[in-house]
């Protein structure tokens, strides 16, 4: 500080504080594959979190996780949150799937903005991942147990219909019957399926 005329007295220095009056940008979701099926390749599809305005702060997502399937026996996520770094628009996380043996229907992976650090929730806050099953359906085999032949008026024989491998999948086995025993009058076969 110079002076002229005048003494320079003290402080020689002052500070301004500068507030922003901007607001925190939105966060919205996205992903690469809304369809991703079960594989020893273990596929994968990418969430993206991406800020409405690039951001002076960093920005941490901490997602939900939700849907019918399971986590870690199903899916897995390579990252628990997404920090989108200062001066960055966007980051993501990537969900992969996990190979099993088991038929099973399709399931979904929903992905849900959570808490959010220095930004907010902006419109899309979910997505949805479905993961299909790539495992063939069970083979069903017949037996009798030890009855192969049994007495007329008062005889019985217990069908049991048994699976290759165990099914997430619920089975039903509808029975016909041939030969020459007439149904009725020489016997009656109760119930006409099975379900397992």
């Amino acid at each position: 500080v110079s002076a002229t005329n005048c003494t320079v007295g003290y402080p020689q220095q002052v500070s301004v504080v500068v507030e922003d009056d901007d607001s925190a940008p939105t966060v919205n979701l996205s992903v690469s594959k809304t369809s991703i099926t079960e594989s020893a390749s273990s596929p994968s599809a990418t969430v993206t979190a991406t800020l409405s305005a690039i951001s002076g702060l960093p920005v941490t997502v901490i997602p939900t996780f939700g849907g019918s399937a399971t986590w870690m026996s199903d899916y897995s996520n390579t990252v628990s949150s997404i920090v989108i770094p200062a001066g960055s628009a966007a980051g993501s996380l990537t969900i992969r799937t996990m190979q099993d043996t088991r038929d099973e229907a399709a399931e979904t992976v929903t992905v849900t903005l959570g808490e959010i650090v220095n930004g907010a929730a902006g419109l899309t806050n979910q997505v949805t991942v479905t993961i299909t099953d790539d495992d063939p359906a069970p083979t069903v085999t017949l037996s009798a147990g030890e009855t192969r032949s049994v007495i007329e008026a008062w005889g019985q024989a217990t069908l049991t219909a048994a699976l290759s491998a165990v099914s997430e999948l619920p089975v039903t086995v509808v029975l016909s019957v041939s030969g020459t025993a007439a149904p009725v009058s020489d016997f009656t076969l109760s119930p006409m399926s099975i379900a397992i």
